[in-house]
């Protein structure tokens, strides 16, 4: 997926939102409700073989499914277009921290930052007027560069390692993680074509969903470059910038921290490190976090109980 933002045809413009815009425009977070739903239904609908009309289930039930999956720091990117004097969602994607990610220690020893996001609800209105014309790509590239924007300050801040020495002046150019889960018939083509590399599938059983065939789910995943430098975001005005870094930033900042904290204390227990798409799925830091804290726990009574 290209880094870069192609220029929009002029009848079209793009926003970004979160959770709290949405909610403060009602009738735009029940347009992309109703863009999002209709469009899945349809792409479904229209091949009866493989899907039961009567058991396909909407994607989101209600606009406030939208709002609450994006949270706290989730963003939703939105092209509108003008038709008959009014603002149209015709494309939209939208993007989420990973919240349950696990930390590896040799990822961000290789100069890239412990954080994950998630795309999801990714769509185009199917009319050929805005269908395979990129705008699908431009939402999710919007989205990749708005994050990046807004990690500059995390990750100069709290990386590690030694400050750069004086024959290389710039830092080197860290990256964040970005996943997505998709059906592997239906789009797991189309995002291989745009960088995203298999991390591993599990199967849906016939009747999830309406589907009258076992269905393959893939787990994907790809790393974005961090642009040491870059302030601001193609396709944004610096102030729709500034507004969400004042309102993502702190979130952002404090995750970075924490898991710098967690991740780098002195004992710790290792976690087995994941590198790259090809590795397996690791252990949850948490989790291992939690058995380390009753060991030392059972140590501490035994040693009082002798």
């Amino acid at each position: 997926m290209d880094s870069s933002l192609a220029k929009l045809p002029s009848s079209l413009r793009s926003s970004i939102f979160s959770s709290s815009d949405l909610k403060a425009h009602p009738a735009i977070n029940a347009a992309l409700t109703d863009l999002i739903n209709s469009t899945f239904h349809q792409a479904k609908a229209a091949n009866p073989s493989l899907w039961d009309p009567s058991q396909i289930r909407p994607r989101f039930p209600s606009p406030s499914s939208l709002t609450t999956m994006l949270g706290q720091a989730g963003l939703c990117a939105v092209i509108f277009d003008s038709i008959n004097g009014t603002e149209v969602p015709v494309a939209t994607a939208s993007i989420i921290p990973n919240d349950n990610a696990e930390l590896v220690g040799s990822y961000w020893d290789e100069g890239n930052l412990p954080l994950e996001f998630e795309l999801r609800a990714v769509v185009t209105h199917p009319s050929p007027r805005y269908r395979a014309h990129g705008l699908a790509t431009y939402c999710c590239t919007l989205l990749t560069s708005t994050i990046s924007s807004l990690l500059q300050t995390s990750a100069s801040s709290t990386h590690p390692s030694s400050p750069p020495s004086t024959s290389s002046p710039s830092p080197p150019c860290k990256t964040f993680r970005l996943r997505l889960h998709a059906a592997q018939a239906e789009s797991g083509a189309y995002w291989q074509r745009r960088g995203f590399q298999e991390t591993h599938r599990h199967s849906l059983p016939i009747g999830m969903g309406g589907c009258k065939q076992e269905r393959t789910i893939v787990s994907m995943m790809r790393h974005v470059p961090l642009s040491p430098g870059n302030g601001g975001v193609a396709g944004l005005s610096e102030a729709e910038v500034e507004k969400l870094r004042g309102l993502l930033g702190p979130y952002f900042m404090g995750r970075t921290l924490r898991e710098e904290a967690v991740g780098r204390e002195p004992g710790r227990v290792t976690v087995a490190t994941r590198v790259g798409p090809e590795s397996t799925r690791n252990q949850d830091l948490a989790t291992t976090a939690a058995l380390e804290a009753l060991r030392e726990s059972c140590r501490n009574m035994l040693r009082g109980s002798g």
